[in-house]
């Protein structure tokens, strides 16, 4: 479910990208998702950004690219994880990042490699030998239990963050002046994306943005 929305949202952004650059948008998407890494793919919509939006736009664009960093950072650790079942926590799942994962991978390897060499040449094994797949496995800033509400919820952030994009394209594209002042109402009355462009605003030392 939540990286279904994860694929939704990125494609709501390739779309944004392939207007950029004054294109179809199945090509813009196409394009946007060869870019594999999440920084590379923010960089590049940047960049194109920079040539196409005025200052304003800007301003809603750097906002719509804070709103979506958050459950897209997500992603990485909940795709390329290790998940699993407790019994301590018997009504949540448990996910162990994936730069954790290799960690207690490579030292099982180690284990098994040494335990081979000991056998092979008839030697005992070092008392502390398993002491290292405890440590390894004593990550406990690596793993993170999900319960049903917390995966709601990351659904609901991407979800959330998926629309906004799909109403920026509107807003900024879309010829037809009902859809597009429905799309800026809905952006500039959403309160986190408001209080980003103030933010922006402020430090050029401008007024917050006017009421709606």
């Amino acid at each position: 479910m939540v990286l279904t929305a994860w694929g939704k949202l990125d494609t709501e952004m390739g779309v944004v990208f392939g207007s950029f650059l004054n294109t179809q948008a199945h090509i813009g998407v196409a394009v946007y998702n060869q870019l594999t890494n999440l920084n590379t793919q923010e960089a590049a919509l940047r960049a194109v950004a920079k040539l196409v939006l005025d200052k304003d736009q800007m301003d809603l664009f750097l906002a719509l690219l804070k709103l979506a960093r958050g459950p897209r950072d997500q992603r990485n650790e909940m795709a390329h994880g290790v998940w699993g079942f407790s019994e301590d926590v018997p009504d949540a799942l448990v996910l162990f990042s994936p730069k954790a994962a290799l960690k207690v991978r490579g030292e099982v390897v180690s284990v098994s490699e040494q335990i081979k060499m000991h056998k092979n040449h008839g030697t005992p094994l070092p008392p502390t030998l398993f002491d290292r797949l405890l440590v390894a496995g004593a990550m406990d800033d690596d793993m993170w239990v999900y319960r049903l509400p917390d995966l709601e919820e990351i659904h609901k952030q991407v979800e959330e963050a998926g629309e906004t994009w799909r109403d920026f394209a509107r807003f900024i594209w879309v010829e037809t002046h009902d859809l597009a002042e429905e799309a800026r109402l809905r952006l500039f009355g959403h309160s986190a994306i408001r209080q980003a462009i103030d933010r922006f605003r402020a430090d050029r030392g401008e007024p917050p943005l006017p009421p709606l």
